[in-house]
Protein backbone atom coordinates (compact mmCIF):
# COMPACT_ATOMS: atom_id res chain seq x y z
CA UNK A 1 0.00 0.00 0.00
CA UNK A 2 2.64 2.14 0.72
CA UNK A 3 4.58 1.76 -2.83
CA UNK A 4 1.41 2.19 -4.46
CA UNK A 5 0.75 5.64 -2.50
CA UNK A 6 4.87 6.78 -3.30
CA UNK A 7 4.24 5.96 -6.54
CA UNK A 8 1.03 8.14 -6.91
CA UNK A 9 2.66 11.33 -5.59
CA UNK A 10 5.63 10.41 -7.41
CA UNK A 11 3.38 10.26 -10.74
CA UNK A 12 0.95 13.31 -9.29
CA UNK A 13 4.14 15.31 -9.24
CA UNK A 14 5.79 14.06 -12.89
CA UNK A 15 2.02 14.86 -14.42
CA UNK A 16 2.09 18.40 -12.79
CA UNK A 17 5.75 18.94 -14.47
CA UNK A 18 4.97 18.13 -18.00
CA UNK A 19 1.23 19.70 -17.56
CA UNK A 20 3.21 23.18 -16.67
CA UNK A 21 5.81 22.52 -19.14
CA UNK A 22 3.28 22.37 -21.86
CA UNK A 23 0.95 25.46 -21.14
CA UNK A 24 4.26 27.80 -20.31
CA UNK A 25 4.75 29.63 -23.99
CA UNK A 26 8.14 30.81 -24.92
CA UNK A 27 9.69 32.42 -27.69
CA UNK A 28 12.89 33.02 -28.68
CA UNK A 29 14.33 36.56 -29.05
CA UNK A 30 17.54 37.17 -30.62
CA UNK A 31 19.48 34.08 -29.22
CA UNK A 32 16.95 34.62 -25.88
CA UNK A 33 14.33 32.53 -24.64
CA UNK A 34 11.69 34.11 -23.25
CA UNK A 35 8.78 32.96 -21.54
CA UNK A 36 5.35 34.42 -22.75
CA UNK A 37 2.51 35.44 -20.02
CA UNK A 38 -0.97 33.28 -20.79
CA UNK A 39 -2.91 36.14 -21.64
CA UNK A 40 -0.44 36.69 -24.53
CA UNK A 41 -1.13 35.07 -27.53
CA UNK A 42 1.56 34.09 -30.09
CA UNK A 43 0.96 34.85 -33.73
CA UNK A 44 3.67 32.46 -35.73
CA UNK A 45 3.47 29.15 -35.12
CA UNK A 46 7.16 29.43 -35.35
CA UNK A 47 8.04 31.55 -32.93
CA UNK A 48 7.43 28.52 -30.74
CA UNK A 49 10.16 27.11 -29.05
CA UNK A 50 9.51 24.06 -29.97
CA UNK A 51 8.80 25.10 -33.24
CA UNK A 52 12.28 25.27 -33.54
CA UNK A 53 12.29 28.68 -35.11
CA UNK A 54 15.49 30.57 -35.03
CA UNK A 55 14.09 34.11 -34.20
CA UNK A 56 13.89 35.13 -37.38
CA UNK A 57 10.80 37.31 -36.22
CA UNK A 58 7.19 37.62 -35.10
CA UNK A 59 4.36 39.06 -33.67
CA UNK A 60 3.10 38.59 -30.06
CA UNK A 61 -0.65 39.98 -28.92
CA UNK A 62 -1.59 41.04 -25.70
CA UNK A 63 -4.70 42.67 -25.36
CA UNK A 64 -4.90 45.27 -27.98
CA UNK A 65 -1.52 45.73 -27.71
CA UNK A 66 2.02 43.58 -29.72
CA UNK A 67 4.87 43.40 -29.91
CA UNK A 68 6.83 42.41 -33.64
CA UNK A 69 10.04 42.09 -34.40
CA UNK A 70 11.79 40.92 -37.64
CA UNK A 71 15.48 39.96 -37.89
CA UNK A 72 17.33 41.24 -41.08
CA UNK A 73 21.22 39.74 -40.33
CA UNK A 74 20.09 37.39 -43.39
CA UNK A 75 20.56 40.65 -45.70
CA UNK A 76 24.10 41.41 -47.38
CA UNK A 77 25.72 44.16 -45.41
CA UNK A 78 25.58 46.49 -48.49
CA UNK A 79 21.99 46.40 -48.52
CA UNK A 80 20.85 46.77 -44.55
CA UNK A 81 20.31 50.18 -44.46
CA UNK A 82 18.37 49.90 -47.78
CA UNK A 83 16.49 47.24 -46.11
CA UNK A 84 15.95 49.29 -43.01
CA UNK A 85 14.73 52.41 -44.84
CA UNK A 86 12.32 50.58 -47.13
CA UNK A 87 10.67 48.47 -43.63
CA UNK A 88 10.20 51.46 -42.12
CA UNK A 89 8.71 53.21 -44.79
CA UNK A 90 6.31 50.52 -45.58
CA UNK A 91 5.46 50.32 -41.93
CA UNK A 92 4.68 54.60 -42.13
CA UNK A 93 2.94 54.31 -45.13
CA UNK A 94 0.48 51.52 -44.05
CA UNK A 95 -0.20 53.63 -40.38
CA UNK A 96 -0.58 56.64 -43.33
CA UNK A 97 -3.18 54.97 -45.64
CA UNK A 98 -4.86 52.63 -42.86
CA UNK A 99 -5.35 55.49 -40.71
CA UNK A 100 -4.73 58.87 -42.58
CA UNK A 101 -1.39 60.56 -40.89
CA UNK A 102 1.27 60.71 -38.30
CA UNK A 103 3.49 61.94 -36.03
CA UNK A 104 6.54 60.88 -35.61
CA UNK A 105 9.35 61.86 -32.77
CA UNK A 106 13.02 60.47 -32.54
CA UNK A 107 13.45 58.13 -29.81
CA UNK A 108 15.75 55.88 -27.81
CA UNK A 109 15.36 52.37 -26.60
CA UNK A 110 16.72 49.48 -25.08
CA UNK A 111 16.22 45.62 -25.84
CA UNK A 112 18.20 43.07 -24.05
CA UNK A 113 20.55 45.92 -22.43
CA UNK A 114 21.48 47.13 -26.02
CA UNK A 115 20.93 50.92 -27.47
CA UNK A 116 18.20 51.23 -30.63
CA UNK A 117 17.23 54.39 -32.22
CA UNK A 118 13.84 54.74 -33.54
CA UNK A 119 10.29 56.92 -33.27
CA UNK A 120 7.29 56.80 -30.80
CA UNK A 121 4.17 57.63 -33.78
CA UNK A 122 0.79 58.66 -32.87
CA UNK A 123 -1.73 58.00 -34.91
CA UNK A 124 -5.22 59.38 -35.33
CA UNK A 125 -8.22 57.01 -36.86
CA UNK A 126 -11.84 58.42 -38.15
CA UNK A 127 -12.76 58.29 -34.46
CA UNK A 128 -10.10 60.56 -33.19
CA UNK A 129 -8.81 58.21 -31.23
CA UNK A 130 -5.01 57.25 -30.85
CA UNK A 131 -2.61 54.89 -31.39
CA UNK A 132 1.06 54.44 -30.26
CA UNK A 133 3.55 52.61 -31.73
CA UNK A 134 7.15 52.40 -30.61
CA UNK A 135 9.47 51.49 -33.91
CA UNK A 136 13.17 50.87 -33.57
CA UNK A 137 16.20 49.39 -35.47
CA UNK A 138 19.58 48.41 -34.19
CA UNK A 139 22.03 45.41 -33.70
CA UNK A 140 21.00 43.21 -30.25
CA UNK A 141 23.17 39.89 -29.63
CA UNK A 142 24.46 40.41 -32.77
CA UNK A 143 21.06 40.41 -34.76
CA UNK A 144 19.98 43.19 -37.08
CA UNK A 145 16.55 43.60 -35.71
CA UNK A 146 13.94 45.85 -36.37
CA UNK A 147 11.28 46.02 -33.35
CA UNK A 148 8.22 47.28 -33.68
CA UNK A 149 5.41 47.38 -30.89
CA UNK A 150 1.71 48.86 -30.44
CA UNK A 151 0.12 50.82 -27.36
CA UNK A 152 -3.30 51.49 -26.12
CA UNK A 153 -2.25 54.23 -24.11
CA UNK A 154 1.00 56.86 -24.55
CA UNK A 155 3.62 55.82 -23.32
CA UNK A 156 4.98 58.77 -21.14
CA UNK A 157 7.66 56.02 -19.25
CA UNK A 158 8.36 52.35 -19.14
CA UNK A 159 5.39 51.72 -16.78
CA UNK A 160 2.92 52.36 -19.96
CA UNK A 161 4.79 49.10 -22.06
CA UNK A 162 3.37 45.97 -20.68
CA UNK A 163 6.18 44.02 -18.43
CA UNK A 164 6.90 41.24 -21.23
CA UNK A 165 7.21 43.80 -24.25
CA UNK A 166 9.02 45.97 -21.90
CA UNK A 167 11.77 43.10 -22.25
CA UNK A 168 11.92 43.37 -26.12
CA UNK A 169 11.83 46.90 -25.90
CA UNK A 170 11.43 50.13 -23.45
CA UNK A 171 13.17 53.51 -23.05
CA UNK A 172 16.34 54.56 -23.00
Amino acid sequence: MRNFILFLIVLSSFLAKAQDSLLTKKVRYCGIEMSVPADCKINDANLRINGNNQSGGGMIKQGNQFVNWTNYSHIPDQMKDEFVEQFLNKILSHLEGKMGGYKKKPKKFISLDQNLDGWLIVIKNKENKKGYYLLASGTVNSKNIVVYCGLSEKPKNNKAIPDFMSQIIHFR
